[in-house]
């Protein structure tokens, strides 16, 4: 399979361009970039100077869209109006009813479509998640997730470009709850803050229903937190970077019981991204329409965060 990287992002430098020189169903590596700088690789096939240039010129069936937030939907539709697949960065959407055009698209020509959230493809995540459930599926999920002050010239402090926390972010609060529990939320309480018109942080509650509760604290200009927690009956338990933790980290949980203490499960190392793309990979050529539900079921969650 040959794939077309849209922009040229640290995301894509960092994590994604490696994961597919491991990947060994990825063949060769297309990229449209406006940047001057491109490594090569030895999967390096085409660069492209124009992003328009790259979708018209490119013989890629997947093309992956590491753009500004604002482009991505733009991009997403041109792609699969020319017949392409589609794995885009999160948020696929920042505006009410962009996700029904999507769909549109995706129904009439039959393409997968993916959003690059990786954090549940990690198998730390999915230890946290069996150790938590097992023990009780009522309780409460805490998620803390800030950062510290960005430049002023980070693309997310861009208004312009859709940047902010709440973009940037609140794909992890709306489907961390859904993808632990598998059920969808009923109610939900936001409460945003803004400097200079730009959403910089956020706390949201929202109910799963029959227990089950969701908090969560994200934003940036503060001190780095990046962690997890499920209060079950008696017990908790904790799972630090959470929802971005680099391959070279050695991952574990900690469980803390009235009676026992505290006790850590070492996970060990995992490339999340590697993981998320193998899936991909997988199911575009044997069930596009997993791939398709799956996307639509955790931005239609998204959405209902945006309406708020």
């Amino acid at each position: 399979m040959k794939i077309l990287i849209l922009g040229y992002s640290d995301i894509v430098k960092r994590r994604v361009i490696p994961s597919l020189l491991e990947i060994n169903q990825i063949k060769s590596i297309d990229i449209a970039s406006k940047s001057r700088n491109i490594k090569k690789n030895a999967k390096l096939s085409n660069i492209y100077k124009d992003y328009d240039e790259g979708l018209n010129k490119s013989d890629a069936e997947l093309v992956y869209i590491s753009l500004p937030n604002s482009l991505h939907y733009q991009y997403s539709i041109k792609t699969l109006n020319r017949n392409k697949n589609v794995i885009v960065d999160k948020p696929a959407i920042t505006k009410l009813n962009q996700l029904e055009k999507i769909e549109d698209i995706i129904k009439e020509k039959q393409l997968g479509i993916s959003m690059s959230s990786v954090f549940q493809y990690h198998k730390c995540w999915k230890k946290f998640k069996s150790i938590s459930l097992k023990n009780s599926k009522e309780g409460t999920l805490v998620a803390n997730f800030t950062i510290p002050k960005l430049n002023k010239d980070n693309i997310r402090m861009s208004k312009r470009l859709d940047g902010g926390a709440f973009h940037d972010m609140a794909i992890y609060a709306s489907n961390a709850g859904y993808i632990f529990w598998e059920t969808p939320l009923e109610k939900l309480s936001l409460f945003k803050s803004s400097e200079n018109g730009l959403i910089t942080g956020f706390n949201v509650i929202i109910n799963y229903g029959r227990g089950k509760e969701f908090i969560g604290r994200f934003g940036f200009n503060k001190t780095y937190t990046n962690q997890i927690q499920y209060h079950g009956l008696n017990f908790s338990t904790k799972y630090d970077r959470v929802f971005s933790p680099p391959p070279n980290l050695e991952t574990y949980i900690t469980k803390e019981t009235k009676n026992q203490g505290i006790k850590s499960y070492m996970i060990g190392y995992d490339d999340s991204f590697k993981n998320y793309l193998t899936y991909v990979i997988k199911y575009l050529n044997n069930d596009r329409k997993k791939l398709c539900r799956e996307f639509f079921d955790q931005n239609y969650e998204y959405e209902k965060l945006l309406r708020q």
